[in-house]
Parts: structure tokens; sequence; C-alpha cells
């Protein structure tokens, strides 16, 4: 016989392995309660922190609303709004509103749709309307003359590039505060046209302003050029808000790439045409 002999399991009570069974089922039932309850731990804080949020924002605009807004109505816009109503309203009657024969005051429906007419066409001039010519124009205006008025400015720069917006009047031109240049101080200009751009040019120059004729003094080859415009030259201001500076006037002279001088080509004239020498007369 061998010397081996065979390994039996002990043997588990019956009931023993159901108590085990039980408290195994237990175990894993107490982990998922727990687990679902952190969860619903968790939601319930990230609900609050969002209603405290909300709560926030409320308690701030409500703020807002009744130390500004209100005031500003109450007292500024609300009477500002009756009287321009009131002056309208006015101003509607006496144009839509023509003497008979016999003196008498009479509606009329040509004048009343040409003053509505006027109306739509200024409040398109003010407010910009997509696909609507000329629209904005006033209020953009408005707003260049405040920005030219607060920011304006003439500088020499050092300029060498010019490039135009595919069917459009509008230009870009770039180049450097210093030379030579750096990406540290590249500096970008808009030349476009506005009724604000025109009546100032006309004033000054007696004819209007032509974005064309101010991108055409920047020759494509460095130049050192004493510029007028207005706006800010800080890169983060004018990307992030899309408010390039906007140049006027420009008058620029080549430059030496080598060391920055300025080359002398007005002093370089045409070489006069010889002189030829007077015929001597023939003797008589």
């Amino acid at each position: 016989m061998s010397d081996d002999k065979k390994i039996t399991p002990p043997k588990v009570d019956p009931t023993t392995a159901e108590l085990l069974r039980l408290k195994k089922r237990t175990d894993e039932a107490l982990k998922n309660a727990a687990e679902t309850t952190y969860n619903a731990g968790k939601i319930k804080r990230d609900l609050t922190e969002v209603k405290d949020f909300f709560n926030g924002v409320a308690q701030g605009g409500k703020w807002l609303y009744n130390t500004i807004l209100r005031p500003v109505t109450h007292y500024v816009t609300w009477p500002l709004m009756k009287i321009g109503g009131r002056k309208y309203m006015e101003l509607f009657n006496r144009v839509s509103h023509v003497k008979n024969e016999f003196g008498k005051s009479e509606f009329s429906k040509k004048r009343a749709g040409a003053m509505i007419a006027a109306t739509v066409a200024g409040a398109c001039s003010l407010v910009p309307v997509p696909n609507v010519p000329f629209s904005g124009e006033v209020g953009w205006s408005g707003v260049s003359a405040l920005w030219w008025a607060t920011t304006r400015k003439t500088e020499t720069l050092y300029l060498h590039n010019s490039a135009g917006e595919a069917g459009k009047n509008k230009y870009t031109i770039s180049g450097c505060s210093e030379f030579p240049c750096t990406d540290s101080d590249s500096v970008q200009f808009k030349v476009d046209d506005s009724w604000f751009h025109d009546a100032r040019h006309f004033i000054l120059h007696g004819t209007p302003f032509r974005p064309d004729a101010v991108a055409a003094a920047v020759p494509p080859v460095p130049n050192k050029c004493e510029v007028t415009y207005y706006g800010w030259r800080w890169r983060p201001i004018s990307r992030t808000l899309d408010l390039w500076p906007r140049m006027l006037e420009a008058s620029c002279v080549p430059i030496n790439m080598n060391d920055g001088t300025v080359m002398e080509t007005q002093g370089v004239r045409a070489a006069p045409p010889a002189k030829t020498p007077a015929a001597i007369p023939a003797p008589k």
C-alpha cells in the first residue's frame, strides 16, 4: 500500500455555511448602501453649491438693480425717454399734418409715411442692422469721435507693409515702434472709412477721407513714418476686443535696412541737359 493518504476537506456544517453566505451578502449590501449614501451626499453637496451660486447671482443682481439701475432708470433714463417721446410725437404731428384751403389741419398719409421712413433710417444709422447699408454709421462715428478725442496721437514709427481686404475699402498696416523690428514692439493699424473720418479730413484738408491714399503712403519697403492715429496699441486689448488703432495720416520715407538711416532719395535729382554751344554767325 502507498504511504500517501488521501486528504479530505473538513466537513462544514450546513448551518455554518448558510451563516457565511448571509454574512457575505450582508457585507455587500452594507457596502452598496455606503456607496449610495456617499453618492447621495455628493449630489446634495453639488446641488447646494449650485443653489448658493444662483442665490449669490440673484442677490448681486438685486443689489445692482436697487443701487444703480433703478435710480438711473427712474431719475435719468425714463425722464429722457418721456421727453424724447413727447418731442418726437410733437414733431410727427407737425410734419404729418398740413393745412387745407380752409386753414384747417389735415392728416397727410404721404408725409406720415415719409416721417416713418426717416425714423427707421435714423434708427438703422444708430444701431447696426445686418445687410442694411450704412446701418450703425452714426453710432460708430460718434464712438470714433469720442475715441479720437481721448486717444489721438502722432508718433514716429517704422512701417513696412500694407494689405487691403478683398472687396472692401479697408487696409491693414503693420510695422514696429523701434528699429530693428521684433515681436515685442510690433504694431498694427486699421485704415477704414467712416463718416467721422470724412468729416475730420474735410475740415482739415477740404477733401473726404480716402483709406487707399493713406495705405499708398506706406510702400512695401522699410519706412520711417510720422503717423497720426487714435486708439490703443496694446495688443491684448486690440486683439481681444477687435479694436485695432485707426490710422488717419502717414508721411513716410524709405530707410536703409542695415542701420535704419533714412535714404536720401529726395536729394537725388536728374542731371540737367547739356547746353549746346551757341552757333557762330558766319562772316559777312
